[in-house]
């Protein structure tokens, strides 16, 4: 039975016979005895076999060969008992045509060897051995045992055999392992057959699976199923188990970043009622999110894109022990009751710690288990399997059947993972369909499989089918780093789900929403961007949902002539079902109710076959018979099933810390577990109202303003430009203040970038004793570059002496849209609905309470987002304003509503005023907007005048009431509700952001004429780069507003602004003057040129100019220059204004606006220069080559390029505009890219050799340059992404464009070919412009090559022959600095040239196995130079086992003991390998070169060898 199961695993259709005169319509048999049974066949079962093999077919012996068929199978059979030494089966590499072992990865050991050792026996399970019976013709043998110590060299050490007699057409195979009996052994986890429980590539029995499965496709008429829908290489799950109460809101979180990231997920939910020494009580806790997260939208299937699963009720880590209980058990308040009969019915489990207290010692029996992360061990009273999985289902399905919800938990999940061999029937039998209860390296797959009852190989099912989807990783195993480098666990789980996906596998990946939040959902989206090209996002129930009906799909087939007719039977709708063909099947045309496309299958070996829509029944599909190598059909090939990031933007919050825990005040950390800190002279506490009190020092002797309290976000740094608030509540008496700030570090986050920006918290709020709602912008903290490596949040300076601070609920938010009284704008916010636990509480935001309660349903499964369901025409929604308020006292005379609903849908909109709010008015939202979908939201901004007989100075509430439509499904969603001016009406402040005189032309009080560098007149306007630092003054507070911070390079930098647009000019005639405000240090100058045609017209040229003195920041300069009056000036010409000749460079000065003045006073005249250049557009820059982007004078930025291929940056990007001189000008955010497709199809780059790329980019930044293309010649199978780094072509220094010429050869492994596609991503530096030029496919001019030097032995690395930093070295290993490096090229003398910062590093693995071989080389040789004085260190890694899967320590040297460097010459040194101490030069894995003690200058590498060192030296 085991087999049978996994057959249908790899999607292998059977039929089970008991005769073999049944096989003779088959083209596969297996002949299964297993490795116990002794088979002894008829003389008419030989025949039938040896006529099956002669004529074509292939025969499968599993395990024992009978001596009636050596010479059929060519070999003889013996049997080994279980508990023999043998450890492992290596496949061989024999097949000149991959067929049997299609598909193994032989660099990869862990491919192609199998363990087979079984811990519970002490040795390896029973297996068959095999011994070729004859030599001519030969057998061959495809695998072979290996002891522990070696390869097996008894005669009956193969393993699997492939064998034809003479004058047979057909295979007879010998399979040795029995594949049934693994099946069980590994799904009992009865045993551990294998070194690992979770975290690695273990392929286990898949690899036999893989092999049967390719027997079948050796043939020439087969249909079998992929097991990942939509012919994706892997089934990808992200399951989060709820098991703390600050779980639930940051389930919300991680749920809504996965959706953006295109991905489903589950939530795992613990039900835990009963507070014990294990846990809380937690789950009721949990039920106002469990019903936000069912408003998540639903998937492809119309199923919840987020699944709820049941992850029991006890959590209790000795559920593996559990006895199976009644399945009477039901959940009756948490008591357990006994009826008349004897029966416990109630279920009331309690966990104790083992210890010497009176409830320390099991009184049941039960073995003490260790649990949780203290350590401790315990035990449980009064659990059962009936009770954890029944009671937990029947609480989440009662919480949902309250809420008015159908959604029910399908799925299961013991805690701790801690299951029973019964709890899989037990669940199906309650109606579970499947779950996630085990790990993959425990079960030896990573493939989904089928439970039986009591998981043991005698019968299936008894009450339905149940699937489990064992787990690939947790974050438990994890450090939750997000950084990607070779060797990091974001790394490491990235190949292994794509080993995992060569063959269709399933990755399960485990991520806890309680600590560190920051660091686990950057984790989780950048896992979800590297497996993205190849894999299928699904949730718990989904997938199992698909497995369940795939496992039905009934499949035949009949040929006429060159027509193939196959039926595919469907028990259910199976959409995304993949079928695979023959590649001679071409698909024709498929029955009405269903569609499907065809393609080559992901594994490459077939064509498939993918179901886009199923129906139940039958689908009658046609193919045509044609050549193998024939193109696929362009009428019936499938789109691109990848999964992109959502275009819909869905808001978050992270709750940092509520103060609520009692266990996070004595243990000194926030509700991420991540360290909260006073300073000595600061005193806090937590209130019993669950806030945090935060008090300075009373006394003159302890009190200073040197103060703080902190709190940490991150245990390494995230990138907090993903989010766009911190939020938290504040009460604060009048006359007190501090300072709040964000601390960031450099790129390897272990030095503290300095803070910069200290904001002042009264520039926020009012410092009144009353609470207060803070949201503070996060760019406000303008952090720069930096931002990507936040670490921590931080209140300083704490005012005066004796303050008492009371802090609650910070929180940092992902907003996507802000209503007015928000982001910089006038007004004051009702409801912006961005906290779903405040919406939870029933509050708004001012304080006052909600309630929806007569809708169906009122959700708020992300921010932003009210999704309402009315259940009548009587539901309503209503706010309450918190006490009478008065709008239009602050300037507000509108009520402002974002809403989305159902096309020509309406709704009304109800005032309430008066001190009891009695006198209701209302208007209808269809005299205000029009709503035309739910995803796109309609802004009514009613007039307070337009509600006729309120009182509008004593305005008491609101509802919104009397929807239309009111049927099953509808939804209005919510948005937003404000008072205020209209919408986006910009907060200015009247001190320092006055009005502009005249007519501006520059005002930075418009905070987009910085951004895109436009003025108001559209002109350029901005410093063309040439400043080293041109930012806008801080958005926070009033001193800051309305100007930019220019910070020249050089005399030579300039600001302008153009008043003409391309080469024309502006009529300013009816003005006598342009006026400049701008500021600069004290007696510092600049000067000023006014450019403008001369009488001849615009074509001619004049250029006037003034001297500007300072008077120090802050105090600005307010020129006025005549343009009328002027000789040789044209006042209806005008250019452009330019400053530049700064007398102090490097300082800091001030520009606020420019602008023309009628019957102005002029103060500053014009004395008339040599004509400058025209105010128009530079020359454009051009690339070399085959142009693939040229912006230079577009008006509007393209969606396809010259190739006519597709250009997006599908919503990425924070900005991206058309910059001045002919430049795209992408401003990223954090996991921005922009890409651009080679045409519409598959492209050959023809003679063209390189890449070539015009940038200029912030200094010290860097991005990532990506190619894609298809692997196969039908230009079908999408291939991975190859990136290089630009650090590797050009440094940038913010102010002159560089040229990259990238060849295609650096991106290793790519098919220039056939290409698909160019992306751009990956930015260092985010938030500031990158301006590209042009994109161009060229042939660079040949470089020229300088004379090299070589090492002695084997060379490993050298710089000969190349033009550009190496990525692979002369062993074929990979090689790279991971962009650590400030510049890595090819120096002079053809070296590597590496220029390190603090921390930098530079590796190269030792050829592309796991481990190398020095073989007679005993040491290294190096030579390299270096700058004087200096020194670095020279670091060995290698593997400890025979088969170079584990990894041992890294082992050092300096350079100092070998050479000493002068910054001139080359040294030539040898080090043995006795000095690194203990190492194997056998199993080498790596060299580094690390710890450089001098850093911003050029370490010349000439090569690195391996050679004899000789008898002296060592």
């Amino acid at each position: 039975m085991g087999l049978v199961h996994g057959l249908h695993i790899v999607g292998v259709p059977m039929v089970v016979v008991n005769t073999t005169a049944q096989l003779s319509a088959a083209t596969v048999a297996i002949v299964y005895t297993g490795t116990e049974y002794t088979w002894a066949p008829t003389t008419a079962d030989i025949a039938n076999l040896q006529a099956f093999v002669k004529k074509g077919g292939h025969l499968i012996a599993m395990s024992n060969v009978p001596a009636s068929l050596s010479t059929l199978f060519g070999v003889t059979s013996v049997l080994v008992a279980a508990g023999s030494t043998r450890s492992y089966v290596q496949f061989n590499n024999v097949e000149t045509t991959p067929a049997v072992l299609r598909g193994m990865n032989w660099s990869d050991s862990a491919d192609y060897t199998m363990t087979i050792l079984d811990t519970a026996i002490g040795g390896a399970f029973q297996t068959v051995g095999y011994k070729a019976a004859q030599t001519t013709p030969a057998v061959a043998s495809l695998a072979n045992y290996y002891l522990a110590t070696g390869a097996d060299t008894s005669a009956n050490s193969a393993a699997l055999t492939v064998f034809t007699p003479t004058g047979y057409t057909g295979y007879a195979y010998a399979v040795g392992i029995d594949v049934g009996y693994f099946y069980f052994r590994a799904m009992s986890e009865s045993t551990q057959i294998g070194n690992n429980y979770i975290g690695f590539y273990q392929p286990g029995y898949d690899s036999i699976l893989r092999i049967l499965k390719n027997v079948f496709q050796r043939t020439t008429d087969f249909m079998m199923l992929w097991p990942v829908p939509y012919n994706k290489g892997i089934t990808f799950m992200t399951t989060w188990d709820l098991d703390t109460a600050i779980a639930y809101p940051h389930a919300m979180a991680i749920a809504a970043q996965a959706l953006q990231d295109g991905a489903n997920g589950n939530v795992n939910m613990h039900t835990k009622y009963i507070a014990d020494a294990y846990e809380t009580d937690y789950f009721q806790y949990g039920v106002p999110f469990i019903y936000h997260l069912s408003g998540f939208p639903k998937d492809a299937w119309g199923r919840a894109s987020i699944g709820m699963e049941s992850h029991s009720v006890s959590h209790s880590p000795n559920a593996d022990y559990f006895p199976l209980g009644t399945p009477a058990v039901e959940f009756q308040q948490g008591v357990n009751v006994t009826s008349k009969a004897g029966v416990i019915t109630g279920y009331a489990p309690v966990i104790f710690l083992c210890d010497t207290s009176a409830t320390g010692t099991p009184t049941n029996g039960e073995t003490c288990s260790k649990g949780g992360t203290s350590g401790s061990s315990f035990w449980t009273l009064g659990g059962t399997i009936f009770g954890e999985v029944r009671v937990s289902k029947y609480l989440i399905d009662s919480v949902m059947a309250g809420l008015n919800l159908t959604q029910t938990a399908l799925t299961y999940r013991p805690g701790n993972l801690a299951f029973a061999v019964t709890q899989g029937q037990v669940a199906a039998a309650i109606g579970y369909i499947g779950g996630s209860s085990c790990a993959n390296n425990g079960h030896s797959t990573h493939l989904p499989f089928h439970v039986t009852h009591n998981r043991q190989p005698y019968s299936e099912m008894q009450y339905g089918d149940y699937y489990e989807m064992p787990l690939s990783m947790s974050d438990a195993n994890m450090n939750m780093s997000s950084a990607y480098w070779n060797g990091s666990d974001l790394q490491q789980q990235s190949v292994i789900a794509y080993k995992i996906s060569q063959y269709g596998g399933l990755y399960n990946i485990l991520i806890h929403p309680s600590q560190i939040m920051f660091d686990k959902l950057q984790l989780q989206s950048a896992l979800h961007d590297q497996v993205r090209p190849y894999a299928y996002f699904a949730n718990t129930t989904g997938i199992v949902s698909f497995w369940t009906a795939r496992d039905r799909v009934v499949m035949s087939h009949t040929t006429a002539g060159t027509v193939v007719t196959a039926l595919v039977v469907f028990a259910a709708p199976t959409n995304g079902l993949t079928v695979q063909v023959p590649n001679t099947w071409q698909l024709s045309s498929v029955s009405a109710g269903f569609a499907a496309c065809q393609n080559t299958s992901y594994d490459g070996s077939t064509r498939a076959v993918v179901f886009t829509t199923s129906i139940g029944g039958t689908a009658t599909v046609k193919f045509n018979v044609v050549a193998a190598n024939t193109a696929l059909s362009a009428a019936t090939a499938c789109a691109d099933f990848t999964s992109r990031r959502s275009s819909q933007c869905f808001g978050f919050e992270v709750l940092v810390a509520s103060f609520i825990s009692t266990y996070e005040m004595t243990k000194g950390v926030n509700d991420i577990d991540m360290p909260t800190f006073p300073s000595a002279n600061v005193f806090t506490t937590f209130t019993d109202d669950q806030r945090l009190q935060v008090q300075v020092a009373p006394d003159t002797t302890t009190y200073s303003t040197d103060n703080y309290w902190y709190t940490g976000l991150s245990q390494f740094c995230f990138d907090i430009t993903v989010y766009t608030t911190v939020s938290f509540d504040l009460v604060a008496a009048a006359g007190s203040d501090f300072f709040i700030s964000l601390l960031t570090y450099d790129s390897s986050c272990t030095n503290q970038v300095p803070t910069t920006t200290y904001l002042r918290v009264s520039d926020y709020t009012t410092m009144d004793g009353k609470n207060h709602t803070i949201n503070i912008p996060v760019a406000d903290f303008n952090l720069g570059a930096s931002a990507q490596f936040t670490q921590t949040l931080k209140f300083w300076n704490m005012a005066p002496r004796s303050a008492i601070f009371y802090v609650d609920n910070i929180i940092i938010k992902k907003r996507c849209m802000y209503g007015p009284g928000e982001a910089g704008t006038l007004g004051t916010p009702i409801d912006s609905f961005d906290s779903i636990a405040r919406w939870s509480s029933g509050y708004n935001a001012l304080g006052g309470i909600t309630d929806a309660v007569s809708m169906l349903h009122a959700r708020m499964p992300y921010l932003n987002n009210l999704i309402l369901e009315p259940n009548s025409a009587t539901s309503y929604y209503y706010s309450k304003f918190n006490g009478t308020i008065n709008p239009a006292a602050a300037g507000n005379t509108y009520l402002v509503i974002s809403v989305a609903g159902p096309a020509g849908g309406s709704f009304r909109i109800s005032l309430l005023s008066g001190a009891t709010g009695a006198t209701v008015t209302y208007v209808t939202s269809t005299t205000y907007g029009t709503l035309t979908s739910t995803s796109t939201p309609t802004v009514f901004q009613i007039p307070l005048t337009a509600f006729t007989g309120s009182n509008a100075a004593l305005l008491y509430g609101l509802q919104l009431t009397t929807f239309t439509p009111v049927t099953a499904g509808t939804q209005f969603i919510v948005n937003y509700i404000s008072f205020g001016p209209p919408t986006g009406t910009v907060k200015t402040a009247a001190a320092t952001c006055a009005a502009v005189p005249g007519l501006a032309i520059s005002n930075y009080c418009v905070y987009k004429q910085f951004i895109e560098n436009v003025n108001t007149l559209g002109g350029y306007a901005g410093d063309d780069y040439t400043a080293s630092l041109f930012y806008p003054g801080t958005q926070n507070t009033t001193s800051k507003l309305g100007k930019v911070e220019f910070v020249p390079l050089a005399s030579t930098t300039h600001w302008r602004t153009v008043f003409g647009s391309g080469t024309g000019c502006y009529d300013a005639s009816s003005y006598n003057a342009v006026q400049i405000q701008i500021a600069g240090p004290v007696g510092a100058t600049a000067r000023v040129i006014l450019n403008a045609g001369n009488a001849t017209g615009c074509a001619g040229e004049a250029s006037f100019a003034a001297t500007l003195t300072f008077k120090g920041l802050g105090t600005p300069v307010v020129a006025t220059i005549p343009i009328t009056g002027v000789t040789g000036l044209s006042p209806a010409y005008l250019q452009s204004l330019y400053v530049d000749s700064w007398s102090v460079a490097s300082a800091t000065y001030e520009i606020y606006y420019v602008s023309l003045i009628a019957n102005a006073v002029t103060n500053t005249p014009l004395t008339q220069i040599a004509a400058m250049a025209p105010a128009s557009a530079p020359s454009c820059p051009t690339c070399t080559g085959l142009s693939v982007f040229n912006w230079c004078g577009s008006t509007t930025i393209p969606t396809t390029n010259k190739l006519g291929g597709y250009t997006n940056d599908d919503g990425t990007m924070s900005g991206q505009y058309l910059g001045y001189g002919g430049t795209l000008q992408l401003v990223p955010a954090a996991g921005s890219y922009w890409y651009t497709n080679f045409g519409t199809g598959c492209y050959n780059v023809g003679t063209a050799t390189a890449l070539q790329i015009v940038v200029n980019a912030p200094a010290g930044s860097k991005f990532n340059i990506a190619l894609q293309g298809y692997t196969d010649t039908a230009c079908t199978k999408v291939g991975t992404l190859y990136l290089v780094s630009s650090a590797t072509y050009a440094t940038f220094d913010g102010v002159n464009s560089q040229t990259l010429s990238i060849p295609f050869k650096a991106f290793t492994g790519l098919d220039a070919t056939k290409l698909i596609s160019l992306s751009l991503q990956d930015f260092s530096q985010v938030n500031v412009p990158y301006s590209f030029s042009c994109i161009s496919l060229t042939v660079p001019p040949a470089a020229v090559v300088p004379e090299c030097t070589t090492c002695g032995g084997t060379v490993v690395a050298t710089g000969c022959g190349l033009t550009a930093a190496p990525t692979a070295n002369s062993l074929g290993g990979y090689t790279s600095d991971d962009g650590t490096m400030t510049a890595m090229t090819i120096g002079t003398g053809a070296t590597i040239s590496l220029t390190p910062n603090a921390n930098s590093y530079w590796y190269s693995l030792f050829g592309t196995g796991a481990c190398y071989s020095a073989g007679t080389a005993t040491g290294l040789n190096i030579v390299a130079s270096a700058p004087a004085g200096s020194n670095f260190v020279i670091a060995l890694r290698y593997m400890t086992n025979a088969a170079c899967t584990t990894t041992g320590p890294v082992l050092t040297v300096s350079s100092a003991a070998y050479a000493t460097f002068d910054g001139v010459t080359a040294k030539n040194f040898t080090i043995p390998f006795t000095d690194f101490g203990g190492i194997d030069s056998t199993k080498l894995a790596s060299i580094s070169l690390q710890s450089f003690t001098t850093v911003g200058k050029a370490y010349l590498v000439s090569c690195i060898s391996l050679t004899v060192v000789p008898a002296s030296a060592a």
